[in-house]
């Protein structure tokens, strides 16, 4: 079976690992991450511009994580299609 198209594109993000039955996406920012010193930085300021929480990844890796958020799939679609819709307005303002 092929899989469904997704209601909301995806963020903008360099790499993504795949969710392999997680309720959680794992997103390296790439060249979202200009102009922020870390995930963390950039999670902060997502949060307080748009409303939506994603976990820095350096919270899971600390190695490799700086650059990479957890995005959470456990709220259900529409709120997932509802954060997605309000990160990529936020990121191509930016």
């Amino acid at each position: 079976p092929q899989a469904e198209e997704p209601a909301v594109a995806a963020p903008e993000a360099a790499a993504a690992a795949p969710a392999d039955g997680a309720f959680y996406y794992w997103a390296d920012l790439g060249d979202q991450l200009a102009g922020f010193a870390d995930a963390r930085e950039y999670a902060s300021a997502l949060l307080e511009a748009t409303g939506v929480a994603v976990t820095p990844g350096g919270d899971f890796d600390p190695v490799e994580g700086s650059h990479c958020v957890r995005l959470s799939l456990a709220a259900g679609p529409e709120a997932i299609a509802e954060a997605l819709e309000r990160i990529i307005a936020w990121q191509d303002a930016r």
